[in-house]
């Protein structure tokens, strides 16, 4: 239970993160941010897909084990190097 939390804790801070990040892209901040919302909607559809086939346990722990991939990928292509 508590590492369900600590996980539910870090993915909405990275969440609010992410929409408070949008005013730093050049673009109109309405544009942005629907943008933003229409490629989420496909994920939480696919989410709401995979959790009933999957379960709750195995569908979480991939999403967010794919979710990690994804963010390493991103920061080799972009050349980022991790801080400890």
């Amino acid at each position: 239970m508590i590492l369900l939390g600590i996980t539910w804790l870090c993915v909405t801070f990275l969440y609010d993160g992410h929409v408070r990040n949008l005013v730093n892209l050049n673009y109109d901040i309405y544009v942005t941010f629907s943008l933003s919302s229409a490629l989420e909607l496909p994920g939480d559809l696919l989410s709401i897909v995979i959790l009933e086939q999957m379960g709750r346990k195995w569908g979480s722990s991939s999403f967010l084990f794919l979710s990690g991939i994804a963010i390493g990928i991103c920061g080799m292509v972009l050349g980022m190097t991790f801080m400890y």
